[in-house]
């Protein structure tokens, strides 16, 4: 089993989502909105390896970091994936699509889940404590 993390990072009222580049993808999330982040590395904490995705993957330093709730799901090879999702701040929208992101956006909290892809809005949507934040 390996953890991913997952930042539901927030200006305001609005989450920023990022759109996979197309191709093959473990979590089956090419082409697709996502909730922004990635794997933790070998002797990387949870919290280090958000701060990594998210740097790596929109240029942007995140704060005020709490973690919302965290599940074990499969992935497309039947791998156990533990998720943990975390709510993060940014100071500014000044994001940029890097990595293997091909773009992001800035959605308001209440419509998130309209915005992503079914496997993740399904994902978020069973876990508990990140719909009460969702719903505050």
């Amino acid at each position: 089993m390996f953890t991913v993390v997952w930042g539901l990072i927030s200006f305001r009222n609005e989450i920023l989502i990022g759109k996979k580049r197309e191709g093959p993808h473990p979590y089956g999330l090419g082409g697709k909105w996502h909730i922004i982040g990635g794997r933790v590395e070998k002797n990387e904490s949870e919290e280090e390896a958000l701060k990594r995705e998210i740097r790596e993957e929109t240029g942007l330093k995140i704060q005020n970091i709490r973690k919302l709730s965290e599940k074990i799901f499969k992935n497309l090879k039947g791998e156990e994936v533990k998720v943990v999702v975390f709510y993060c701040e940014v100071r500014n929208k000044n994001a940029k699509a890097m990595s293997d992101l091909e773009e992001g956006k800035w959605v308001k909290k209440e419509k998130l889940l309209e915005e992503v892809c079914k496997r993740v809005r399904d994902d978020l949507i069973s876990m508990e404590n990140v719909m009460k934040f969702l719903e505050s």
